[in-house]
């Protein structure tokens, strides 16, 4: 069972940036989703991303992982099916595969919000959090600031 300091669950926007942002400061991260882009893949015309111009939803969402990649971040295309709490983190099965991980980033692109999970001592923490947010605390000095 391969281990991860985090996992981010959802290759959206929101996931990639998050994954981009762990990735740089060198923390062995994994983002587990069904597909890559979420519903940016439903963009056809993308006029009002800053940096793109005259792109497309699924386009972006390429550029993004391949940026994430860049940073030696790893990417599995698969569904995740349970997540249960172990001492010091979380096991994550998917269809095919189970990971570890220290912490778990959980998103939900129609909101545009993610869940932060942590376990530290046996107990449980969980932050509600907005994406700015994810890429502001994991831009300021490290995973460390992902405690509640």
């Amino acid at each position: 069972m391969q281990e991860f300091e985090i996992i981010i669950v959802g290759a959206g926007p929101a996931g990639l940036s998050a994954g981009i942002y762990v990735a740089r400061q060198n923390v062995s991260c994994l983002v587990i989703s069904k597909d890559l882009g979420g519903q940016m893949n439903l963009i056809p015309r993308l006029e009002n991303y800053p940096g793109a111009i005259m792109s497309s939803g699924p386009i972006l969402a390429k550029t993004l992982e391949t940026q994430y990649l860049s940073f030696k971040g790893e990417i599995v295309y698969d569904t995740v099916e349970k997540i249960d709490e172990t001492e010091g983190g979380f096991e994550i099965k998917t269809t095919r595969s189970k990971y570890k991980a220290k912490q778990l980033c959980w998103h939900q692109a129609k909101y545009q919000i993610c869940w932060v999970l942590k376990m530290s001592h046996n107990i449980l923490t969980k932050e509600f959090i907005t994406v700015q947010n994810v890429m502001h605390r994991f831009t300021k000095g490290g995973l460390q600031l992902l405690s509640v």
